[in-house]
């Protein structure tokens, strides 16, 4: 078998190394075993498993909603926010994918907070605190 450019992802051997792939030492001739060959190319056997959804700190979270570390558990006890997984051992973690869910369940912001203007004639912020005994 000639060589060829590119060379195979799993074979690239060297003058002064064996490829642990095929075999073959020689830059101007490798050879392929026909198993390796197989295997690389060979669907998965048996169902497909879903990628795993990672779990995430309290860290991580707070900074994933924007929100403190005493908000998102006042949040939890009022039930506006995913619960954490018990890992035992005191450790807790969130479900990425639950909080992601959250996070994209929250009601746009109306224009009025977003900085556009504001309607005419409606006041801008704030109304002005009212001044005692003047």
């Amino acid at each position: 078998m000639a060589w060829r450019w590119p060379a195979p992802p799993f074979c690239w051997p060297s003058p002064r190394r064996r490829c642990s792939g095929c075999g073959g030492t020689s830059m101007a001739e490798p050879t392929l075993k026909a198993a390796s060959v197989a295997t690389a190319a060979a669907p998965p056997d048996g169902p497909l498993v879903p990628p795993v959804d990672p779990w995430i700190g309290i860290s991580r979270v707070e900074a994933e909603v924007g929100l403190g570390r005493s908000t998102i558990y006042r949040r939890m006890d009022a039930g506006s926010f995913p619960l954490p997984r018990d890992l035992g051992g005191g450790v807790v973690r969130w479900v990425l994918s639950e909080i992601q869910a959250w996070k994209a369940a929250r009601p746009p912001v109306p224009p009025k907070l977003r900085g556009e203007s504001a309607p005419e004639g409606s006041p801008r912020g704030r109304p002005p605190k009212a001044r005692r005994g003047a």
